[in-house]
């Protein structure tokens, strides 16, 4: 079964995907399709539905889908080859968020790491102190 949303837009998107179902062999739902299938994939996606977060403990869900692996989802049937090879060998990939980022305001965190020394037995390491966006290392002995 098939989900057929009613999409509404703006004329300028309308004449954008009107460009690019005029210099492309994709049709106008493709397009739209492919818009959705890469919107989770790249940092500058998820940066615009993170502004739009409800709230900080719900983030944005990440895609069930790998970038280059499921193209039949926005083609609407299985890649033919033309392009393909193209697109997997140039796109970065690294763009991808690795997990959920979650907005938390006002944390106050500290960090102790302490090594000991094989040799003489003292302990060194370091504190890192953070809160609203800045972080402050400092060295520390222990004896």
């Amino acid at each position: 079964m098939e989900y057929r949303p009613t999409v509404r837009y703006d004329m300028r998107f309308k004449d954008y995907v009107e460009g690019l179902f005029h210099s492309t062999n994709l049709d106008r739902n493709q397009i739209m399709r492919l818009a959705l299938y890469v919107l989770g994939h790249t940092s500058e996606g998820m940066r615009i539905l993170e502004e739009f977060q409800k709230d900080a403990l719900t983030p944005p869900p990440l895609p069930s889908w790998e970038l280059l692996d499921e193209w039949e989802l926005w083609l609407g049937r299985k890649p033919n080859g033309v392009g393909v090879e193209n697109v997997r060998k140039n796109l970065d990939t690294s763009l991808k968020p690795k997990s959920q980022p979650i907005k938390i305001h006002n944390l106050s965190y500290t960090i102790l790491t302490l090594k000991e020394d094989s040799e003489n037995g003292e302990q060194k390491g370091t504190v890192k102190q953070g809160s609203n966006g800045t972080e402050e290392t400092r060295s520390i002995e222990a004896n």
